[in-house]
Formats: C-alpha cells, structure tokens, sequence
C-alpha cells in the first residue's frame, strides 16, 4: 500500500482548496510534506504528531490554516517547520524536545507564548513575530531574526513541482 510506503507529498502551487485530511496522521514512513502556496483552509490536524519520521513541514503562503498549532513534540527528526503567512493562533506549542530543528518561520501569524531556550541551539535560521512570540532565538544569534529586518526569509521551496504521475485531485485520493 502506497500509505505504508510514501516518504515525501510534495502537492505545493496545486491550488488545493480543502483541509489536510486527518487521516495525514497514517502516512508513519513520510518525511517530507509540502503543501504551500494553495488554498488549504481548516486546522493543521493533531495527527501530524504522529508522523515522528517527518524532517520538512511547509504549510505555508497563500494557505488561510486556522486554529492551533498541534503539538511537535514527537517530531524529534523535524529539521524545517514552516508555518508562516497563515491563521494560526493560540499559544506556541513545546518545541524544547526538537533537538534536530535547524530552520523555523513562523511570522504572520497570530500565535503567542514563548518558545523554550532549549532550540536555540539548534536553530540556524528562525524568522518570528517577535512582538508575539518569546524567543531568545531572536536575539541571541546571528543568522537568526525577526521579519522586520530588512533581508527576507527564502521561499518555502525553490523548485518547481514535476509530478511523476497523476496527481490527485483531493488530499484523501492519495491517502485512501
């Protein structure tokens, strides 16, 4: 079955106007999911938690995702989360457990609270709300920044997307 195998949903620039399906939480071998710049709406679902594989998550521009940010911290192989340019809000969940965690943007978005010191060490690049958001990340390396710096983030992926097969035209069609 293809749900017991997949490691990377690159689904990114599709114009997908849905919600990400909960059944996301299945796909235990992903790695890798891409879904920005469409027009996904709804709640990221808590079931990402249990994707403890995934290094890259970008769910980022042109998304209007709503309600909380799901708790990472089973994530311990996430190396890049991007959440930024969405509807989030409510408090930053623990991220203190992401040892692998090198590259977070998460600006744009109405989530507050205080992110764990503990990252910093990890983090190379990290691009906050800073007047929401607590973290010494913002101000206590270099490389590491708050948005209204002059320099802007990169783009959530710089390449284009060549699907190999058929893409479907629901999230659920890949999952099922």
């Amino acid at each position: 079955l293809l749900k017991e195998s997949l490691e990377a949903i690159n689904l990114a620039r599709n114009d997908l106007v849905q919600s990400i399906p909960t059944e996301v939480g299945q796909l235990l071998q992903l790695t890798d999911l891409r879904l920005f710049e469409n027009g996904l709406e709804g709640e990221i679902p808590s079931e990402i938690a249990d994707l403890t594989n995934l290094q890259h998550l970008a769910v980022v521009t042109l998304n209007t995702l709503t309600g909380t940010l799901p708790s990472m911290s089973d994530l311990r192989q996430l190396t890049y989360l991007d959440v930024r340019d969405n509807l989030l809000r409510g408090e930053v969940p623990d991220f203190g457990t992401l040892d692998s965690l090198n590259e977070l943007y998460m600006f744009n978005t109405d989530l507050t609270g205080t992110i764990s010191d503990g990252i910093c060490d990890t983090i190379e690049t990290a691009w906050i709300d800073c007047d929401e958001v607590v973290c010494s990340c913002c101000t206590a390396r270099s490389g590491v920044a708050c948005p209204d710096i002059p320099s802007q983030p990169p783009t959530a992926v710089p390449t284009t997307n060549q699907p190999t097969t058929k893409i479907p035209e629901t999230l659920e069609e890949l999952i099922m």
